[in-house]
């Protein structure tokens, strides 16, 4: 995990900057909330397909069929649960920026 970590982090910073270029600051704790919650529940969709597909994909392994399109699919979906957890980690990201700059406003 080490291994691609700082590459995820890079990531994540290349997803914020589009993310800034196309939305303004979060107006409020609640709006950041509800931006993060959608991208984890986006990732959460994406990794179940990926389960879905794999177990799937067992399924044919035991019958003795051809599983390569359910583990494509697995495949394809896990690409895409991964960009979406980036996306939930950039947003989260947002919402910490949003502290900094509101720093020495709250008692």
């Amino acid at each position: 995990m080490n291994a691609v970590k700082d590459d995820v982090i890079e990531l994540v910073g290349k997803e914020l900057a589009s993310a800034n270029k196309r939305f303004p600051p979060f107006r409020s704790p609640h709006e950041g909330y509800a931006v993060i919650l959608e991208e984890l529940q986006e990732a959460q969709d994406e990794l179940c397909n990926s389960i879905v597909n794999f177990d799937q994909a067992w399924g044919l392994i035991k019958a003795d069929q051809y599983p390569y399109s359910h583990v494509r699919r697995s495949y394809n979906a896990t690409v895409d649960a991964i960009c979406e957890l980036i996306q939930y980690a950039a947003m989260q990201r947002k919402f910490l920026d949003m502290e900094e700059q509101n720093e020495g406003e709250h008692p």
